[in-house]
């Protein structure tokens, strides 16, 4: 991904059982900017923590889910940029919270938390980018 317009979005109804939808723009996203399967694996890990606080894991089939999550993927000097934003944010415990919080220390350059968003920062210099 080079150009000032490369940006990809989408978004989904707030379950579970879709952010697999996510995940998977999020791997042509990372082919295009020639990160290695092992970022890749902790990107899309640390995407699906950062989601974790706008799903539900409610019954698949239950239609009464109206809440939607939003994934924007951006690359721009030098770095790919997630934001993860949702029309619901659940309640998380501290338990949970330290849990994430962790796990998105470990996987990404940045992280930053924000009411109804996440963003995720990967940077790409090493890679040409």
């Amino acid at each position: 991904m080079s150009g000032e317009d490369d940006r990809v979005s989408l978004t989904i109804p707030a379950r579970v059982d879709l952010i697999g939808l996510a995940r998977l723009a999020l791997s042509v996203v990372c082919r295009r900017a020639s990160l290695a399967p092992d970022e890749v694996a902790d990107l899309k890990l640390a995407l699906t923590e950062a989601a974790g606080a706008f799903v539900t894991e409610r019954d698949v089939f239950d239609g009464d889910i109206s809440g939607r999550v939003s994934f924007d993927f951006s690359t721009d000097a030098g770095r790919l940029v997630i934001e993860v934003a949702g029309s619901d944010q659940r309640e998380i415990g501290t338990e949970e919270r330290d849990l994430s919080r962790a796990i998105l220390e470990a996987t990404v350059d940045e992280w930053s938390p924000g009411p109804g968003q996440v963003r995720l920062v990967k940077y790409l210099d090493r890679h040409g980018q």
